[in-house]
């Protein structure tokens, strides 16, 4: 996978052993490449480029984009969106349809019953396993963790549930110590996960770290 920025040389490459990082210290530039991706999770198009095998791959699929860790949001609508679907694919499959159509059925009948109490007439939706998944309100649960255990436990869920992605983090290393970052790192090396770190300023090298640099004269270091 490759990942094209026009104000770069050459595309930046995720290599197994290594860990992409990118520093833009020039502040237009940087809120530039942050609105398009952004732009792009959301299905407009844009001047970046995410490539696999040398054909474009869309934004909005194979890129994950995270800005704020402060709290950091496990419980994201698209992955949950996801996780649910799994449960209702399970629920309609050999080893449960036949609990899944009786669960229906008794609480089509309680409702039912319920409104025939009423003084008026009433009606309702047919139950769904979709419907009822949701009246759960089911979400990840959130042990008492470090919140870079946490985002390895997305990356984890992501992969899981979507697919392969690219994940970019915006300043993380603003909010952690070196030492936090690199056994962070060492976690994703060990998953073979592909993340780009975008910094809007130089901290000190980390282990592994594969760096490029746009100064704020826009010069390109690295």
């Amino acid at each position: 996978m490759k990942f094209i920025f026009p104000e770069l040389s050459s595309p930046i490459s995720f290599d197994e052993g290594s860990i992409a990082s990118l520093v833009i210290e020039n502040a237009s530039l940087f809120r530039r490449l942050l609105e398009d991706l952004y732009a792009q999770q959301n299905g407009a198009g844009g001047f970046c480029v995410l490539s696999e095998n040398d054909t474009p791959i869309p934004i909005a699929k194979y890129l994950d984009l995270t800005t704020s860790f402060v709290p950091f949001e496990l419980n994201r609508k698209s992955l949950l969106n996801k996780i649910l679907s799994a449960m209702e694919k399970s629920a309609q499959s050999e080893s449960f349809f036949l609990k899944t159509q009786e669960l229906l059925s008794h609480a089509e009948n309680y409702i039912g019953e319920l409104s025939f109490e009423q003084p008026c007439e009433l009606e309702f939706d047919k139950l769904s396993v979709a419907s009822l998944l949701k009246a759960f309100g089911i979400r990840i649960y959130e042990e008492s963790e470090t919140t870079l255990m946490k985002v390895l436990n997305y990356m984890e869920l992501v992969r899981e549930y979507e697919r392969e992605k690219l994940f970019v983090f915006v300043n993380l290393r603003s909010f952690f110590d070196d030492s936090e970052v690199e056994l962070f790192l060492e976690s994703v090396l060990s998953h073979k996960f592909r993340i780009l770190l975008l910094e809007s300023h130089e901290h000190p090298h980390l282990t592994h770290e594969k760096r490029r640099i746009l100064d704020a004269d826009l010069c390109e270091i690295g």
